[in-house]
């Protein structure tokens, strides 16, 4: 948010204003700088205010002063009324700015309250979701997402609606869920990260994480299934061998 102002940028404001009005003679930063010393020296005595250095067009560190924009209109005392008026008009649409950009920080309540969901005990956010918080139609991010995405649909689906059963899926056939670096993604894409950071980062938060209660399920029916496939090619050796033993029976070559 801009509610400062430094005594250079200040000044050149002033000078502008006053070329406009025909005063010729310019307003030098050292003098701005005195008067500045002279309108808060009980401030600046109690350091409330302190000078900062910056390096001119030398390369030679000078002194100047950043004065919120209330402080910058008491500075203007000393000026004429035409260039008072101009620059107060200037630092009201700077400070105009700042309240603008700051609610456009502001996130919706209803973003800001959204719960996490999990899949398998990691957190995920539903591609519609995404799309009606972010105010893209959900067909971009489907394009945009491709293979990032994951949808689940029936046995899958079912999971993860008992997975969450806090939320009410009744009509749903399938889901698009998104993970962290593809919500991520999808922001930077349409210059929406920055508004949505903090949000990202605390919807994703590891202690959003949920013991996945069918993980043994998972093993399980991996193991299973390896155990099936080395029986599968065990039998089928098995008929080999019997049948190579048959051919050789036949020959008179065995026992």
């Amino acid at each position: 948010m801009k509610n400062e102002i430094t005594s250079l940028e200040l000044l050149a404001e002033i000078n502008k204003f006053r070329k406009e009005e025909g005063i010729k003679k310019e307003l030098l930063h050292k003098t701005l700088l005195a008067i500045i010393r002279d309108e808060f020296s009980e401030e600046i005595n109690e350091q409330n205010i302190l000078p900062v250095e910056y390096k001119d067009k030398k390369g030679e560190k000078r002194p100047m002063f950043i004065l919120t924009l209330s402080q910058a209109r008491q500075v203007l005392v000393r000026e004429s009324k035409f260039v008072r008026r101009a620059v107060i008009h200037f630092l009201e649409k700077l400070e105009n700015q700042g309240l603008e950009n700051k609610e456009q920080k502001k996130l919706p309540f209803q973003v800001q309250e959204i719960k996490p969901t999990t899949w398998r005990g990691q957190p995920v956010l539903e591609l519609q979701q995404l799309s009606k918080m972010i105010g893209v139609p959900d067909v971009n991010l489907h394009w945009y997402a491709k293979r990032k995405k994951l949808t689940l649909k029936f046995d899958n689906l079912k999971a993860y609606k008992e997975e969450n059963s806090n939320k009410n899926y009744s009509s749903v056939s399938a889901i698009s869920l998104l993970y962290k670096p593809n919500v991520i993604s999808i922001c930077k894409r349409y210059g929406l990260y920055n508004k949505y950071k903090d949000f990202i980062d605390n919807y994703f938060k590891t202690n959003n994480l949920v013991e996945y209660k069918g993980k043994a399920n998972d093993e399980f029916e991996h193991l299973m299934a390896e155990a099936t496939r080395i029986k599968a090619n065990l039998l089928k050796e098995k008929a080999e061998i019997e049948e190579k033993l048959m051919k050789l029976n036949k020959m008179g070559l065995t026992n």
